[in-house]
């Protein structure tokens, strides 16, 4: 079987991974001149939206890794994006990945033919070379959908813009903050990256303001000792508990980290009804007075910016809008992908009602974590799908359980049309690994291997969880699991007290019971 992939980011390459594993044909078009996707940082490159060139991923290399290729162990705790685009050149290396990708190709054209004797996809391509531009169409078995949507900015009409005399540009276009030395600047948006330019700019940046309508959870990279903040929250038993329960626990650890209130950043949504912000100098920034928090535009005049509380910002040079992205397929036919609240309207964020699909999406979706081992999980489930070892359900209940999913965002979040894409990486990697055949075994391995078991459900979730067993088991995976302590701190510490490492493991249970009495605690309280 013949497969396409569109994009030779993270999530193409582990398609294209994927693919090989199974025995499949990938052809991976890539419209750039290398892999590497938004970690390719660009400071100007036609068509190729990057990150920006002091960013850092916000989650830890352990949480971070796909599941059968961790991050090098000398490697930082948290990647800058030089080193996130190399451990992705690594994984391509390692499996021999860049031999089945096509640089300098767009898509322009994807579209299905059918009849009764075949169902094939005609991908048609513009590949650019040193002299012209070449067309030409191509036939393909299955086709798997990698190209993001962190390319198409959502561009909000502000309230008297058009009388602005700076510049308005979305955050896609920020590159380094040097750029905007002794300049006023206006951030719109509260997301990481809105939290991130803001607190970059106050660096070199004359004034700096952050307009948000509403607040935001905001926590550090690191929690108490020095845990990352991801591989605190992402456990198996934080999920078993009541939601309600859950929500209490991660609002009161997010206040320790400094109190919402008081830094005019509290939301009105509790914890879990929005993905928060991980950013480590925001809270001092604010305090210092280099960055100004300020609620929603009220309107827009030449240089001045008056706000609905009814303050000003004068002689404003630039705003910069942090606010997000598109869902947009230009290649496909607009018959091809139903939206609802502007998000595509997929079963598993990832396959169109229909039986016996030939075409996924990989990485259309917002996990609360990495997206690296999500799209991992993705492409193994599509592939093992094209290939007809794993049955889809029939598209009534494809359909059902799509409304549920809408439903239920619309109930846990308080922006349904925002945040309709947002999953959690535990449940969802579950569901996932439920259809392959990976989720791991806990009776069986709490009883043939006790340590690993406690482990994986009190400990951090790490990726290589779901190679432990099943479809793809992998032989290096509990190494990994059972590492993860000492692959934190090898960059810093040379050398690691397994002490300290197995004293800190036996508080797990306890730290447990602290979270059953802390239960009964909220339902004494409610």
């Amino acid at each position: 079987m013949k497969v396409a992939i569109i994009g030779a980011g993270p999530c193409g390459l582990t398609s294209i991974k994927a693919c090989l594993d199974e025995g499949l044909d990938p052809v991976c078009f890539e419209k750039g001149s290398d892999i590497g996707g938004l970690w390719r940082y660009a400071a100007s490159e036609e068509d190729h939206a990057s990150v920006y060139n002091s960013c850092v991923m916000v989650t830890s290399k352990e949480m971070s890794s796909f599941s059968d290729f961790p991050i090098p162990k000398d490697y930082p705790l948290f990647l800058p994006h030089s080193l996130a685009r190399r451990y992705l050149e690594m994984y391509a290396e390692n499996f021999e990945l860049r031999k089945h990708v096509v640089f300098n190709s767009k898509i322009v054209g994807i579209s299905r033919h059918q009849d009764s004797k075949e169902d094939r996809w005609h991908v048609t391509i513009e590949k650019r070379t040193e002299k012209n531009v070449e067309r030409q169409t191509l036939e393909f078995d299955a086709v798997l959908v990698c190209s993001g949507h962190h390319w198409n900015p959502n561009v909000p009409k502000l309230p008297g813009d058009e009388k602005f005399k700076g510049e308005i540009i979305h955050s896609q276009l920020f590159k380094e903050a040097r750029s905007y030395e002794g300049k006023s600047v206006l951030v719109v948006g509260i997301g990481d990256s809105a939290a991130a330019i803001a607190t970059e700019l106050s660096h070199v940046a004359e004034k700096v303001y952050l307009s948000t309508r509403r607040g935001s959870w905001i926590t550090s990279r690191l929690q108490a000792y020095g845990m990352p903040s991801d591989q605190f929250l992402q456990r198996r038993f934080f999920f078993d508990l009541p939601r309600p329960l859950l929500d209490w626990i991660c609002t009161k650890i997010a206040n320790t980290y400094f109190d919402h209130e008081d830094f005019g950043l509290l939301p009105s949504n509790s914890y879990l009804q929005q993905p928060p912000i991980v950013n480590d100098s925001l809270p001092y920034k604010i305090l210092s007075g280099a960055v100004i928090i300020k609620p929603d535009i009220f309107e827009i005049d030449e240089k001045d910016i008056t706000f609905v509380d009814g303050t000003v910002a004068t002689d404003i040079d630039v705003i910069i809008l942090a606010t997000g992205y598109k869902y947009t397929f230009p290649f496909l036919d607009e018959t091809m992908v139903d939206f609802e609240f502007n998000a595509p309207r997929l079963y598993k964020h990832m396959f169109r009602v229909e039986e016996n699909p030939s075409i996924a999406f990989i990485g259309c979706l917002q996990p609360v974590g990495c997206m690296f081992p999500v799209a991992e999980m993705q492409a193994r489930l599509a592939t093992r799908v094209f290939k007809g070892l794993v049955k889809l359900p029939n598209q009534t209940e494809m359909e059902k359980d799509i409304a549920e999913s809408f439903e239920r965002r619309a109930h846990e979040s308080y922006h349904a049309e925002k945040h309709v894409t947002m999953v959690y990486y535990i449940p969802y990697c579950n569901s996932l690994a439920n259809m392959i055949g990976c989720k791991p075994r806990w009776l069986r391995t709490l009883i043939t291997d006790p340590m690993l078991a406690i482990r994986c459900y009190f400990g951090p979730c790490s990726p290589p969880q779901y190679r432990l067993n099943g479809e793809g088991a992998w032989e290096g995976a509990r190494k990994a699991i059972m590492e993860i302590e000492e692959r934190n701190v090898a960059p810093t510490k040379k050398k690691v007290n397994k002490e300290k490492r197995q004293r800190l493991f036996s508080l797990i249970p306890i730290f447990a019971m602290l979270c059953f009495f802390s239960y009964l605690m909220f339902q004494m309280q409610a």
